[in-house]
């Protein structure tokens, strides 16, 4: 796992790896952005079993360090889970009314961490009642399942009406035809994801 800066983004400074998942499957960074001092969290959640989901987020919680007030966090996550079942989840094959929660040890435990780092669901407080799939799962090319695993957490304070760093808009991105095609040219017939990219947009500046 990695976590790239865009030049772009400019006045990054003081970055430091606070830790890293000896099986991959997260990272913690520390640094400035813009002056304010940031906590990134990269991870993909483990997802054999509900118990084992819940095992990975108390081990991320224990790795971080302790809130602190003023921080922004952010927690760019593949989930591997849907908290609201009727917005985040369709199961096309037997519908709504049939489907259970198959993760409620793993959000529970995921929602312990995140109430202890004060950070919320940016594309859900922006969109509190769309529904949007970043994960598409066919049978023999039929779809069957939809749901919105891959998700951006950020601190409460950054959703406010005013003042900055202020989150603007989080998308969900799928690749075209012509992404796939500009890939096939390189030689590959594999080198994507089968998720969509989550692009959160954050103003620093006034």
């Amino acid at each position: 796992m990695a976590l790239c800066f865009a030049k772009e983004l400019g006045d990054i400074a003081a970055t430091s790896t606070v830790t890293r998942d000896p099986n991959g499957r997260y990272l913690i960074v520390q640094c400035t952005i813009h002056g304010r001092e940031t906590v990134i969290v990269c991870a993909h959640s483990d997802n054999h079993s509900d118990t084992e989901q819940a095992d990975f987020y108390g081990r991320l919680q224990r790795s971080l360090p302790a809130h602190k007030v003023g921080v922004d966090y952010f927690f760019l996550l593949d989930a591997n889970n849907a908290p609201d079942w009727s917005l985040d989840h369709r199961n096309l094959s037997v519908g709504p009314a049939v489907s259970k929660q198959d993760r409620p040890l793993g959000i529970e435990t995921m929602t312990t961490l995140f109430d202890a780092y004060h950070v919320v669901d940016s594309f859900r407080c922006l969109q509190p009642y769309a529904f949007e799939s970043t994960r598409d799962n066919r049978i023999d090319g039929k779809l069957t399942c939809q749901k919105r695993l891959d998700r951006v957490y950020v601190s409460r304070h950054m959703l406010r009406p005013t003042g900055t760093p202020a989150v603007r808009s989080t998308r969900h991105l799928w690749p075209e035809e012509v992404d796939f095609s500009a890939l096939r040219q390189l030689g590959s017939e594999s080198k994507w994801s089968d998720h969509a990219t989550v692009a959160c947009s954050v103003r620093y500046t006034n």
